[in-house]
C-alpha cells in the first residue's frame, strides 16, 4: 500500500482552487498552496454546445413549420440564416474543446458533419423552386448523418443520447 495520503482541500472561489498537503500516514500535512486550474470537464463543455445547437435547431423547426403553403426559397432563407450562424458556431465551439485522444475521431467525424450541413444550407439561395423537395430529402439526410455522429459522441462521452 502506498505510504503517503493525500490530503486536498479545495476551496471554491473565484475560479481556482488550492490543494494543500501530502503527508505521510498519521502526520500533519505540511501546507502548501498549488493552484489547480478548473475548467470545465470535455462532457461539460461538449453537453453546452449541444445544448446551444438544439435552441437553435427548435427555432429553426418552428421556423419552417410556421411558413404558410408550399414553402419559398425567399421565404426560407430568414429562417434558415440563423441556424447556419448557429452552427459554424457549433463547429469552432467543437474544435475548441480539448479533446482526449481517444475520442478525437469520433469528435472530428461530427465536426466534418456539421460543417458539411452548413454548406448544404448554404446552397439554398439558389435551389430553383421545383427541386425543393429533393433539398428537403438531401437536408433530412445529412441532418441525420450529424445526429447519428452526436449520438455516437455523446455515448462514449457517457452522456444520455
Amino acid at each position: 500500500m502506498w505510504p503517503y495520503l493525500l490530503t486536498a482541500s479545495v476551496l471554491i472561489g473565484a475560479g481556482a482552487g488550492v490543494v494543500t498537503g501530502l503527508s505521510k500516514r498519521g502526520t500533519p500535512a505540511p501546507q502548501h498552496s498549488v493552484p489547480v486550474t478548473r475548467t470545465p470537464s470535455v462532457a461539460a463543455q461538449f453537453a453546452a454546445s449541444e445544448n446551444t445547437i438544439s435552441v437553435a435547431r427548435i427555432a429553426l423547426t418552428t421556423g419552417l413549420d410556421s411558413l404558410q403553403g408550399v414553402p419559398t426559397v425567399a421565404a426560407m432563407v430568414p429562417v434558415v440564416s440563423p441556424y447556419m450562424g448557429a452552427l459554424q458556431k457549433y463547429s469552432a465551439d467543437l474544435a475548441a474543446i480539448p479533446w482526449p485522444e481517444n475520442l478525437a475521431g469520433a469528435s472530428e467525424s461530427l465536426r466534418a458533419q456539421v460543417d458539411a450541413f452548413a454548406a448544404f444550407l448554404q446552397t439554398l439561395q439558389g435551389v430553383r423552386p421545383l427541386a425543393l423537395g429533393s433539398w428537403f430529402s438531401e437536408l433530412h439526410a445529412r441532418a441525420f448523418a450529424m445526429t447519428v455522429a452526436a449520438v455516437r459522441l455523446r455515448s462514449q462521452l457517457g452522456l444520455p443520447s
